[in-house]
């Protein structure tokens, strides 16, 4: 599927080695992106493939966010955060259910990635 179709509302771009992408937006799905997976070291390109989908939120996802090269956590409309492991994206880890309304924010901690704060 396409990731712009249904509208973009939150990106990130993993930034330890760059390789990485993640797009969410109002069709509840999180595109994990490979930013040139197929090139050779040093080699110039600007292929960007879909690598995974991140599909449990039951609304709009409002911001997704690397906590390093191998987490992301994303929020939606659902009132709901979740966290995932982007090398095996067909299931959450750990659902976040504190919040009663839209998760409109996040903001994670990056010296550590173990900080996060949400707002709804």
């Amino acid at each position: 599927s396409n990731p712009s179709s249904g509208g973009i509302r939150a990106c990130d771009i993993e930034e330890w080695e760059g390789k990485l992408m993640a797009v969410g937006g109002v069709d509840s799905k999180v595109y994990l992106l490979g930013i040139n997976p197929d090139a050779r070291r040093k080699e110039k390109t600007s292929q960007i493939k879909e690598i995974g989908e991140l599909t449990s939120h039951m609304g709009s996802v409002s911001a997704c966010w690397f906590l390093n090269g191998e987490y992301i956590i994303s929020s939606s409309e659902d009132s709901t955060l979740m966290l995932w492991n982007v090398n095996n994206p067909d299931r959450f880890l750990v659902k976040y259910n504190d919040h009663q309304g839209s998760v409109d924010t996040i903001d994670v901690f990056n010296a550590n990635g173990n900080l996060i704060v949400s707002g709804s």
